[in-house]
């Protein structure tokens, strides 16, 4: 069993730690719900009649229409800082695993993977590949229920691995800069060979769960084999004080939460800033702080 409750928190990070990802349940996710409606609101307008996620397939005509729609209602979810909502309301849940000092990606990712269509999807992958870091953990939650058909795939327990054969590809679709790159799609994706080895673990999520796992975890999604539209939203939180890859945009993070301590020495710093130059990454970090203020 790989999903947990808050007040299995001890065990729940065990099996994060020995196999990469987790599950949580319990959330409160009414923020959800209203952005589930509010896109079916879009949908129904769009379309000229009543529409659900799970039928969206069934009517958007093209590729060409689908990414210009998905990339209009991922613009809408950034604006409405859902994901932020959503942590803030389970606060004791994420802190579980975060611990007190927790930054949040500032633009949160929107999936939507039609049933046979490869291109909505990527494919098997680490996200270390692309800039990121393994103290970096991704926060996946669906808007629609899946079955393991549909669902996203991890391989339980790659981040204890060693390199994997990769081969590097650039998409005829994608190009750096693109609406589809700011959505998450890759302009220079690197193909895992021979992915067929690795044993996948499809993980369907309740609307009241989250799947939180490594960014150095092998996952991912050749195609979407359930017979409905598979809707979810993910973003990346991080404890504060972690190292970062240098590869990392500057502002692709935020701070969140802040515990006393950190508040505290903040304060200090503040008074003390000559002292700066001795600790590592405090400047950015306290900067991160005064604009997260203003």
């Amino acid at each position: 069993m790989y999903d947990f409750d808050i007040h299995s928190r001890r065990e729940a990070n065990n099996y994060l730690a020995e196999h990469g990802f987790v599950v949580l349940g319990g959330l409160q996710y009414s923020v959800i719900e209203v952005l589930r409606e509010k896109f079916e609101s879009i949908l129904t307008e769009e379309f000229k009649t009543s529409v659900t996620l799970e039928e969206y397939h069934l009517h958007v005509r093209n590729n060409e229409a689908h990414k210009a729609l998905q990339f209009r209602l991922f613009e809408i979810l950034g604006r409405s800082a859902v994901h932020i909502h959503l942590v803030k309301d389970n606060r004791e849940i994420f802190e579980a695993v975060y611990g007190l000092d927790v930054d949040i990606q500032v633009h949160p990712y929107l999936r939507i993977a039609r049933p046979g269509h490869v291109g909505d999807n990527i494919g098997l992958h680490r996200d270390t590949f692309y800039g990121n870091c393994a103290y970096e953990m991704s926060n996946s939650v669906n808007l629609t229920q899946v079955t393991e058909k549909g669902a996203l795939n991890v391989v339980a327990k790659s981040h204890l691995m060693g390199d994997v054969n990769v081969k590097q590809t650039y998409s005829k679709e994608v190009s750096k800069g693109s609406n589809e790159n700011k959505m998450g799609f890759l302009y220079a994706p690197k193909v895992i060979q021979k992915s067929e080895q690795f044993e996948l673990t499809p993980i369907t999520l309740s609307r009241d769960q989250v799947l939180i796992f490594s960014l150095g975890l092998l996952h991912g999604q050749e195609i979407n084999n359930d017979c409905i539209t598979r809707w979810s939203i993910d973003f990346r939180l991080k404890p504060t004080f972690s190292p970062v890859s240098r590869f990392l945009k500057p502002g692709y993070y935020k701070p969140l939460f802040r515990s006393g301590l950190a508040e505290a020495a903040n304060q200090y710093y503040q008074v003390h800033s000559d002292e700066l130059s001795e600790l590592t990454n405090a400047e950015l970090n306290m900067r991160e702080d005064e604009n997260s203020r203003t």
